[in-house]
């Protein structure tokens, strides 16, 4: 009987011991997914930042050009507003 005793306390150090492990090892893998996702976060947030500087970039070049043919073909506006009536 005491044989079986021991060997069942035995058995359950081992479990207790491999239950241990096992959440030692979760947590890391927890702390893992974490940082990715908080790095993730930051990239995309610098994404949408690079994303609005280029919609501002493009945004003043439409303006630019827009100006530039108004200086070049200045009665073409009227034209085009006559010719729609």
């Amino acid at each position: 009987m005491a044989s079986e005793v021991r060997s069942l306390a035995q058995r359950s150090s081992q479990a207790a011991k491999d239950i241990k492990d096992l959440i030692t090892n979760s947590s890391g893998q927890v702390q893992e997914g974490v940082e990715l996702v908080n790095r993730a976060g930051t990239s995309l947030t610098e994404i949408v930042e690079s994303i609005k500087k280029v919609v501002q970039i493009v945004s003043e070049i439409a303006f630019r050009q827009r100006g530039a043919v108004d200086r070049h073909r200045p009665g073409q506006h009227r034209a085009d507003a006559e010719w729609t009536r």
